[in-house]
């Protein structure tokens, strides 16, 4: 009988130990491919120096992606109507274009139309890449337009520079929530106040947001079965193996979650691939390299004073979106917490960054010397670059759309969408009204 015992639990340890052990083998294939995981699942403890490397991969590809989404948001407000309005000396390669296009308004001017406020588009956008890049069912890749088995699958890293990074920095809620309260107050508009375009502004920037984020998902399954005819009948590519492993979404990774293992790769993988892997993971900080590269140098050999402020925006756009992953660790709460469905820590990031946002723009309007563009460009840097990118409309519609997946019926995603919008009026509100009138 005691043989039998010790006989069990020395297979028991086995068992305990061939996990460790399975992770061990795979880490050194991640060195290649990079990991799969999501903010739920554990893995085994890392050395310090293993998680400090880990921790820097997350750092570097999460600024990336925000400097490369920050300013997609920028040209893109300029894009459809900025530039219609505003800086009419500027004089670069975009104007041409971006003053006949004049879709959207800042409402400021004599122009009507404030509702479709500056950034939409780039709200519109990025909670579509979100849609795209986040699945909800075993079927559907995570990256759809590369292949099943690409390497690329599974790098959490990576995944994690596009929610957090890309998707959250090209979205932004606190510029979105100034330019509604600055129409609401309307002592720096021409028009005067417009409550019922900044409420209109609300209303469909959230609802279109939310349509995006769908529309991307829905583009993505296309793709995955279009790539992959077998998914369409229940066959999954790269999310599941079988029932008991659920599909993973390792988008918007928590700053204090764990990742687990990585799937270990096989040993047929063909080197082609591994090599546009890498080339898919430099591409970001290539493109940050050359545009930061333009920016000097349009600045430096052409003065033009728009480059400066893109230069001081894209130094403070990777601190508010690492500020924001860090923040996002708050979102997982147990059980027995107050209210554990609602993600606390984007909140606390869209409501700090908004109020960030409304004192740069009423110090701009009410204080500001436009002659001084040193000042300029750090009010700027603040306002779209560290307020921009630690503010998320991505997340914030990723998340609304899981609490209506998960609690179906009860209106956790409407408080919690529409509380945000409130929450950041009622602050913001009453910050610009009382410092705008001072004096």
């Amino acid at each position: 009988m005691q043989a039998e015992t010790l006989e069990n639990v020395q297979q028991q340890e086995q068992v305990e130990e061939e996990p460790a052990s399975q992770y061990q083998r795979m880490t050194s294939l991640c060195l290649e491919s990079g990991g799969g995981g999501d903010d739920t699942v554990q893995k085994p403890p890392q050395s310090g120096q293993d998680a400090n490397n880990s921790a820097l991969n997350y750092i570097l590809f999460i600024s990336a992606f925000a400097v490369l989404g920050s300013c997609l948001r920028v040209y893109m407000a300029r894009l459809f109507g900025e530039d219609c309005e505003l800086d009419k000396d500027l004089d670069d390669w975009l104007m041409p274009i971006s003053s006949n296009v004049c879709v959207t308004a800042g409402g400021r001017t004599q122009q009507n139309g404030g509702a479709l406020f500056y950034d939409l588009p780039a709200n519109l956008l990025g909670s579509f890449f979100m849609g795209l890049i986040t699945p909800n069912t075993p079927t559907v890749d995570r990256l759809p337009f590369l292949g099943s088995k690409h390497p690329l699958q599974k790098d959490a890293v990576y995944h994690t520079g596009l929610g957090v990074g890309l998707c959250g920095s090209l979205t932004t809620f606190a510029s979105w929530n100034t330019q509604m309260v600055v129409m609401m107050d309307g002592s720096y508009c021409d028009l005067g106040s417009q409550v019922l375009s900044a409420v209109f502004g609300y209303i469909l920037g959230l609802m279109g947001a939310i349509a995006c984020f769908h529309f991307g998902r829905s583009v993505a399954k296309w793709v995955c079965d279009l790539r992959n005819p077998s998914s369409r009948d229940g066959i999954t590519p790269s999310n599941s193996e079988d029932e008991d492993h659920p599909p993973i979404q390792p988008i918007d990774v928590p700053y204090n979650a764990q990742l687990e293992p990585p799937q270990q790769l096989s040993s047929q993988d063909d080197s082609s691939v591994c090599c546009r892997s890498i080339i898919v993971r430099a591409t970001p900080f290539i493109l940050v390299s050359v545009i930061l590269l333009l920016f000097i140098a349009g600045y430096a050999l052409e003065g033009i004073h728009f480059y400066r402020t893109m230069i001081a925006k894209s130094m403070t756009a990777p601190i508010g979106a690492l500020l924001r992953w860090k923040l996002s660790g708050l979102n997982s709460r147990p059980e027995g917490a107050k209210l554990p469905w609602l993600p606390v820590g984007t909140l606390a990031a869209n409501l700090i960054a908004s109020v960030v946002s409304i004192v740069c723009i009423v110090f701009a309007d009410r204080f500001h010397n436009e002659e001084d563009l040193w000042v300029d460009a750090i009010l700027f840097s603040m306002r779209v670059g560290f307020a921009g990118c630690l503010s998320t409309v991505s997340s914030m519609v990723k998340e609304i759309v899981n609490l209506s997946e998960k609690y179906p019926g009860h209106a956790k995603s409407y408080l919690y969408g529409l509380g945000s919008l409130l929450a950041a009026l009622s602050i913001c509100l009453p910050i610009y009204s009382i410092i705008g009138r001072v004096g």
